[in-house]
């Protein structure tokens, strides 16, 4: 049986510059590319053999959905050489060769914790210039949440969110 706090080891906390993730990189987002705008508390990056493991706890990002499949946010880590890459990766888990010719460490995937109480995880998509936002789990356009309006996005959003 898996006790909270062995799970809680297990799944890494998003830390340092790579607290914002756009569907290009983590680049400053340019036009019609989006930022992921979520709690940095919330989201974690879980190793993704164990994702199912995890699913009662966590929700993986979804970065796109299609007729064919889902595709999430995924990061290998190359320890010995110190060095990351950031992509996605399809729900299947499956990866590209392009990418491991690069990176040969482990797949981690980045999930948001699921609130407790039954309420849907306040992580989202923005773009940029549409202003629209989407839910970064379902993919369903929602209306900005109001927390989200009260950090106002007229600059960096994850900036404002930090501040709050």
């Amino acid at each position: 049986m898996t006790t909270r706090s062995s799970w809680l080891s297990q799944a890494y906390a998003v830390r340092g510059p790579f607290r914002e993730f756009s569907n290009s990189g983590i680049d400053e987002a340019g036009p019609n590319e989006e930022k992921l705008l979520a709690d940095i508390d919330d989201l974690r990056w879980v190793p993704a053999l164990e994702l199912d493991e995890f699913r009662a706890q966590y929700d993986p990002i979804v970065v796109t959905a299609n007729s064919e499949a889902k595709e999430y946010v995924g990061c290998m880590v190359d320890r010995s050489r110190n060095i990351f890459r950031l992509f996605s990766v399809a729900a299947d888990l499956g990866i590209d060769e392009p990418v491991t010719r690069f990176v040969t460490g482990p797949l981690y995937i980045l999930a948001v914790r699921i609130p407790g109480d039954g309420r849907t995880a306040q992580v989202y998509w923005y773009n940029w210039t549409t202003t629209k936002i989407v839910h970064a789990i379902s993919l369903e356009s929602t209306p900005t949440p109001e927390w989200l309006q009260r950090c106002g996005l007229s600059t960096s959003p994850m900036l404002s969110m930090m501040e709050i």
